[in-house]
């Protein structure tokens, strides 16, 4: 009565120990166990409520030892363990409770949850089923078991189920974005389409069914409203990471017709985030939306001509207020002549008149995006007698300052910068830019600093005796090539065999050497876009990338060392000169290099030699048919008998510029077009070769190889709108013809994969 229950509780089983058939006492032992329960019930549910699962299981254990027939003790034991992931915990004590209650209908729906995470579906299947029996209108059970089934791979009865659930409950969206996501893997577009669209009519802002349906817009060409659909998600989410992969994946190729000032806001966000979107692939579609953005492109216009004095800070002021045009400035390649006439205009405009406009942050935040800018095309802009005068006034204006301490004036310094390169000057190592300016400093000093102290740490495999070779490391040593800021690393690492199911090849799994641990040569690795792209493609792989030109490398270290990338050794060495490391590979990647070599046909068979049986190897050869335009004008340059020094390679594309030749119009469509080593590498290399898919063929067939497909997205989507047979795709002789009919399609370069199946 006094509520002293534990001492009451001894008492009782005193008596009845030597009173075994008190009656009295055996009805207030009953009474007390009935009181003793409530209390300890109410303490589990505080405790569980309140989130401290580790106490709930203490005193659980306790209470299931001393009352084991005790339904509600061992359904709190079972809850807090699953909610601890603590399964195996979790499936014994509802078993447990299950035993003293088997229609609990919620210990069956827990155990079945538990059962699948322990990946036990059959038995999962079972308990949702017995959870279903004992109530019919839980549209939560039929889904989940539609859940396991789906991940048994039994779709059917899935969809039966999923439908079972919409049945019950009309407004229940998410089933039907299960629904989707079923049609979405069985190819089922329309229904899929329907299923989220269904899902949105009850939920507007689901981010995951926004986006899904933004995919299956991108795989059906639809690609104005899968934007629309990435774009919907960021805002909702700005934190939605897959969102912002899409968007940038989306962008690529499109030219808009209309503004979209949201649309700016979303791209510059992705931008920020400078491992989701490579910029040259999304810097088309960003500009032909800056282009429609009425303050912008009334600058532009008044700027393609020269610009008086008065106006140029209010240009400027104008410019700089849309921060994805400065931010694009910073970090890409314009790929645009019209707006690189506006560019060059308000530099010129800078120049006369850098002693007369302000320093405000306004204009220093300009000056040096376009002096980040010029960096990365490197100087490409042509310049007259006029401002190289200015350009020497400049120079010797800075110095003065400098030989007599004196503060230098920062907005000199980016003025300047956007014509040459600090580093060419003896006094670089003076400038000190203020804390605003980091990121610019950063760019346009200090990474030319750590690169050249890296070249001493790269190791060289031999000297590099080849005549053709040295000629191309000398090119490649003055203009590595490409200059790049950004790239997309969003890809899910996979092993060999993944991979090569993403990409749609036909190859055999079985004979690949090391699937899971691959060790992969990238021959030719330039400045490391390719071979970081492929250290972060391929699960627990070990990467050996080699190049002629240590500053090629040096720029691939710093890049990789920046993205936190560290399974890639970095060596300087010739495809020529590979026998002698004696090692070979799982994987090797060479794309844009054979065809720079005297003998491509001869590296071909070296780098075969180093790839083991089985092993896959990725070849990227430039197309005789798709650069036909381009060798004509390699014929020009070689008949004006043009040099490939800077100034050369400047005046001849600022004519191609100017011209109104079908070729010239042609290759100003070309990315390479702008920025000056991707000019040289496009039109004034001093070594090329062209090839044909016969030619291709006919290697492959007798080295030992086997063609597995080709890595050309553009050009399988629109071989397989006239070929429908999925065999074709690997059919070279079907490709000629095909190319044969579509001179473009391997603009870029022919990117395939072969296996050595000897």
């Amino acid at each position: 009565q006094k509520g002293n229950f534990n001492d009451a509780e001894v008492l009782y089983h005193s008596v009845l120990k030597k009173f075994p058939y008190n009656l009295r006492a055996r009805e207030a032992l009953k009474k007390l166990n009935t009181v003793i329960v409530s209390s300890y019930e109410e303490n589990l549910i505080t405790l569980y409520n309140g989130g401290n699962l580790t106490e709930v299981i203490n005193q659980c254990k306790y209470l299931t030892n001393k009352y084991p027939n005790m339904f509600v003790f061992w359904k709190f034991f079972g809850m807090a363990n699953f909610d601890k992931q603590q399964f195996v915990e979790a499936e014994l004590c509802f078993r447990n409770a299950l035993k003293i209650n088997e229609n609990d209908i919620d210990c069956t729906a827990n155990l079945a949850i538990v059962y699948t995470n322990l990946g036990a579906l059959d038995k999962a299947i079972s308990m949702y089923i017995k959870a279903i029996s004992f109530n019919k209108s839980f549209p939560e059970l039929y889904n989940n078991l539609a859940n396991v089934y789906k991940d048994k791979g039994e779709l059917e009865k899935a969809i039966e189920a999923y439908k079972k659930a919409i049945e019950i409950k009309p407004e229940y969206f998410v089933a039907f974005y299960n629904l989707g996501i079923i049609y979405q893997s069985l190819k089922q577009v329309e229904d899929a389409i329907k299923m989220y669209e269904m899902s949105l009519s009850i939920d507007p802002n689901h981010v995951q069914t926004l986006n899904n349906l933004g995919n299956i817009y991108q795989e059906q060409g639809f690609i104005g409203k899968a934007i629309e659909n990435f774009h919907k998600v960021i805002i909702l989410d700005p934190n939605f990471q897959q969102a912002y992969f899409n968007l940038g994946n989306a962008l690529k190729g499109i030219i808009f017709e209309n503004p979209n000032p949201q649309l700016q806001m979303s791209i510059l966000n992705l931008l920020e985030r400078e491992t989701y979107v490579s910029p040259s692939n999304i810097v088309e579609a960003s500009f032909s939306l800056l282009k429609k953005d009425n303050s912008l492109r009334l600058i532009f216009e008044e700027t393609q001509k020269y610009i008086i004095n008065k106006n140029v800070e209010h240009i400027i002021k104008t410019l700089v207020k849309n921060s994805l045009f400065l931010k694009l400035l910073s970090v890409s390649l314009i790929q645009d002549t019209y707006i690189e006439n506006s560019l060059k205009n308000i530099r010129m405009s800078i120049l006369d008149n850098i002693f007369e406009i302000g320093n405000g942050v306004e204009i220093t935040n300009f000056q040096a995006a376009l002096a980040s800018h010029c960096f990365l095309n490197e100087y490409l802009y042509n310049f007259n007698l006029n401002e190289i005068n200015k350009l020497n006034h400049l120079e010797k204006t800075i110095e003065h300052s400098i030989v007599n301490r004196k503060k230098i004036n920062v907005n000199y310094i980016l003025c300047l910068a956007s014509y040459k390169p600090l580093t060419s000057f003896s006094w670089y190592t003076s400038i000190n830019f203020p804390i605003e300016l980091t990121s610019t400093e950063k760019l346009l000093l200090k990474d030319q600093i750590k690169e050249k102290k890296l070249k001493s740490r790269i190791p060289n495999l031999s000297k590099i005796n080849n005549k053709i070779s040295k000629e191309v490391q000398k090119q490649y040593e003055q203009n590595p090539y490409p200059r790049w800021f950004a790239m997309n690393l969003g890809y899910k690492p996979n092993n060999i065999s993944e991979r090569m199911d993403v990409l749609n090849l036909r190859y055999d799994k079985s004979i690949i050497p090391n699937n899971k641990n691959p060790e992969i040569l990238v021959a030719g690795c330039g400045t490391g876009e390719h071979s970081i792209g492929v250290a972060s493609t391929f699960k627990n792989s070990k990467i050996l990338a080699i190049d002629l030109s240590l500053s090629s490398i040096a720029y691939a270290k710093r890049k990789s060392e920046e993205l936190g990338v560290n399974n890639i050794d970095y060596m300087q060495a010739d495809i020529l000169d590979l026998p002698i490391l004696n090692k070979k590979f799982d994987i090797i990647e060479s794309a844009g290099v054979l065809h720079h070599m005297k003998d491509p046909i001869k590296g071909w068979k070296i780098l075969v030699d180093c790839l083991k049986p089985g092993g896959m190897m990725k070849i990227g050869l430039y197309s005789k048919i798709a650069r036909e335009h381009i060798s004509r004008i390699r014929k020009e340059i070689k008949k004006l008998n043009l040099g490939n020094d800077e100034i050369t390679i400047r005046n001849f594309r600022s004519k191609i510029i100017e011209s109104d030749s079908h070729d010239h119009k042609t290759i100003k469509e070309s990315p390479d077009f702008y920025s000056l080593s991707n000019v040289r590498d496009l039109l004034f290399h001093v070594q090329e070769h062209h090839f044909t898919i016969p030619q291709i063929k006919q290697f492959i067939n007798t080295s030992g190889l086997e063609f597995c497909g080709f890595e050309v997205k553009q050009a399988i989507n629109k071989y397989q709108n006239l070929h429908k047979d999925h065999l074709s795709l690997y059919d070279l002789d079907k490709w000629e013809i095909f190319e044969n009919n579509n001179k473009e399609i391997f603009a870029v370069m022919y990117q395939f994969w072969c296996q050595k199946t000897t």
